[in-house]
C-alpha cells in the first residue's frame, strides 16, 4: 500500500493535481497513525491541509482534518481542527468526508476519554447514515457507543455484550487498528471480574 501512495503522490505531483496530492498525503498519514508514528503522520496532514484549503476542501479537506486531530497532542488544537472540518462538511463536501470525518473525531475523543464527545460524532455518523445504513458505519457507530460506556464508566452488563459482537465483526472485516481498544476494554473487565 504505502508504494501505491507514494506511486499515486508522485504522479499527483507531476500533474498538479492538488486534491489528489493531497488525498495522497492523508492516506500516507493514516498508515503511519496506525503504526503509532502520530509527529510523522501531523506532519504529512500538515502538509496536505493548506493544499486542500486553496484547492477546495470540498474533495478531502473534512477528512484531512479530522485525519490530522487524531495526531495532535494539544486539546485546543485537536477541538479547532474539527471545528475546521464541521464547517467543510456544511459548506458541502463528498459524501466520503463525512464517513470518515466522524470515524475520526469518535477516535480523537477516545484517545482524549471525552466520552460526550464520541458520543457527539456517533449519533452524527448514525444521522449521516440514517436513510441508507452502511455496514462500515454502523460498525464503527457501534464500536464508538460500546467504547464511551467503558470511558464513562458503565458496568460491564452494559456494554459487554455488544462490545463482543463489535469485536467480531472488527475482526471478519480486518480492522485490526480498531480492535486494540476493544480488546483493552474486554481485557480490564475480564481482570476486574477475578
Amino acid at each position: 500500500m504505502k508504494g501505491y501512495l507514494e506511486r499515486s503522490l508522485r504522479i499527483a505531483r507531476r500533474l498538479d493535481a492538488r486534491r489528489f496530492e493531497a488525498q495522497a498525503l492523508e492516506k500516507r498519514a493514516r498508515i503511519l497513525l496506525a503504526e503509532g508514528s502520530r509527529t510523522e503522520a501531523a506532519s504529512m496532514l500538515r502538509e496536505a491541509l493548506p493544499i486542500c484549503r486553496v484547492a477546495g476542501t470540498q474533495f478531502c479537506g473534512p477528512i484531512v482534518t479530522s485525519a490530522l486531530s487524531r495526531a495532535v497532542e494539544d486539546p485546543v488544537e485537536r477541538d479547532a481542527l474539527l471545528m475546521e472540518g464541521a464547517e467543510m462538511l456544511a459548506r458541502g463536501a463528498v459524501g466520503h468526508n463525512h464517513l470518515w470525518y466522524h470515524r475520526d473525531a469518535i477516535e480523537a475523543f477516545l484517545d482524549a476519554r471525552d466520552a460526550k464527545g464520541m458520543m457527539l460524532h456517533v449519533t452524527a455518523l448514525e444521522t449521516y447514515t440514517r436513510d441508507e445504513p452502511l455496514p462500515w458505519s454502523t460498525l464503527f457507530a457501534a464500536r464508538g457507543r460500546c467504547l464511551a460506556a467503558v470511558v464513562q464508566g458503565e458496568h460491564r452488563d452494559e456494554w459487554f455484550g455488544d462490545m463482543n459482537r463489535v469485536r467480531a465483526k472488527l475482526v471478519s472485516a480486518g480492522f485490526k487498528p480498531f480492535l486494540v481498544e476493544v480488546d483493552n476494554a474486554l481485557a480490564a473487565d475480564r481482570w476486574e471480574q477475578h
